[in-house]
């Protein structure tokens, strides 16, 4: 089966920037690559789905669902805005409690019997717990954030009335882009005046 990546969910392991989620954009496709021990991240290998198969989907941080959504339902946990900025606002939305995190992945559901499942998995307990003032959790939290925002895109764009794509890979730069604003914020590298003059520009508001 043919498949292109158009966007690509990376974190960093050891020397290696590790694919976790592919979207093809093109095709209506996507797929979630796990970690093997005998043949690593290979995406070739991972198993691709339709846009059409995503019921729903939920952040999972230590256990506890932190953000949820899917089809005919709002995005709960982080939703700010209204219009394109509820799907945005699961990337900038409220902050873990916890001092510490030892998992942080999203679970996928599918309409699909033999594997209604899937996790993407941005850390586990294997690695050990890691502090959510690091600036490690703060990018993987980011990371997490703009694939939440990605799969309601999806979701939106699936049970809107039109049909239209365009709007959803408008929709889906702008939190790309406001994601990467968020990460930057979090780890200090821009100023809360900065990021609020960036989220007014992509949102128009």
């Amino acid at each position: 089966m043919v498949f292109n990546a158009t966007k690509s969910i990376r974190v960093r392991d050891g020397l290696i920037m590790a694919p976790l989620a592919e979207f093809d954009d093109d095709r209506k496709k996507f797929r979630i690559i796990t970690y093997s021990a005998w043949y690593g991240y290979d995406k070739n290998r991972a198993k691709i789905y339709d846009y059409s198969q995503i019921i729903a989907f939920e952040l999972m941080e230590n256990g506890t669902t932190s953000v949820s959504g899917g089809l005919g339902s709002a995005l709960i946990g982080g939703a700010l805005f209204g219009g394109v900025g509820a799907i945005v606002g699961g990337t900038v939305g409220t902050k873990t409690h916890h001092t510490s995190c030892s998992s942080l992945q999203i679970k996928v559901t599918l309409n699909d019997i033999k594997n209604p499942t899937l996790y993407i998995k941005f850390h586990d307990n294997k690695k050990g717990e890691i502090s959510t003032t690091s600036v490690k959790y703060q990018k993987l939290y980011a990371l997490a954030h703009e694939c939440i925002s990605i799969l309601d895109i999806i979701c939106q764009s699936l049970q809107s009335k039109d049909g239209t794509t365009d709007n959803a890979k408008s929709n889906l730069s702008a939190a790309d882009e406001l994601a990467k604003f968020k990460g930057l914020l979090d780890v200090g590298a821009i100023t809360q005046e900065e990021f609020n003059h960036m989220k007014k520009q992509l949102l128009k508001l």
